[in-house]
């Protein structure tokens, strides 16, 4: 809450007033997170770049930075400068700097970009379920549905409570107009993260309407038991 973060403020503000400290880059890159997550996209950006600053002067490398800095700056739609902080992070090989990378190329529709920049965060870590869930948006995308499911149900074999990767798969059987599978999946991801039907709803509604509504109702049902608060 907002008097929690205030608290954190300060101390970070301690921390940084301590010239002798060399953690001043952590303590700003903590304050961007906060702003960040308060919505304050801007300073955010300021402090993340403020901390990346604080670390070069102390010859400390500080991918997670550049990382965070990058998916604010592509929030924020400045995709090249974007690109260029996640490349700098790749240098430090962070898995989830290709991941980034390889989502701004997914959304100028460069695929093969895509696919081997997932790629290169699966092989730097083979646990990183949303890299999966990338190529599985790729190849769904390119109308490789196959692929994509089978991307899709690694990610669930590391991690088999990830929403995303079941709304995913929902996505994705939608293109295959499986619609009757797919609203299976979209009503498991709601049960595993009932928020996320914030972002789902327009595509269950179009299984629904390509159903002609059959079995609406009881969907909708479940989703009210799932989720009361948004229904």
């Amino acid at each position: 809450n907002d008097h929690n973060d205030d608290v954190c403020i300060t101390v970070i503000k301690d921390i940084i007033s301590q010239k002798t400290n060399t953690d001043s880059h952590l303590a700003y890159a903590m304050w961007g997170y906060i702003l960040q997550r308060q919505g304050k996209f801007e300073d955010a950006v300021e402090k993340y770049q403020t901390a990346i600053d604080a670390a070069d002067k102390s010859h400390q490398e500080f991918p997670s930075a550049h990382n965070d800095l990058a998916y604010l700056l592509a929030r924020l739609e400045k995709y090249d400068d974007a690109i260029e902080h996640y490349k700098t992070a790749t240098n430090s090989k962070f898995a989830p700097a290709y991941f980034g990378w390889g989502w701004i190329l997914y959304y100028q529709e460069n695929y093969e970009g895509a696919i081997e920049n997932c790629t290169k965060a699966i092989e730097l870590d083979s646990t990183f379920t949303s890299a999966y869930i990338g190529l599985g948006y790729i190849f769904s995308a390119q109308g490789k549905h196959n692929d994509a499911v089978g991307k899709l149900q690694e990610a669930l074999k590391i991690e088999p409570e990830n929403a995303d990767a079941y709304a995913s798969w929902g996505k994705v059987l939608v293109g295959q107009g499986k619609y009757d599978v797919a609203i299976e999946k979209y009503l498991k991801s709601i049960e595993l993260d009932p928020e996320i039907i914030g972002e789902i709803g327009y595509d269950l509604n179009e299984a629904l309407v390509e159903r002609e509504y059959e079995g609406a109702d009881e969907t909708y049902q479940k989703i009210t038991e799932l989720d009361p608060q948004n229904t």
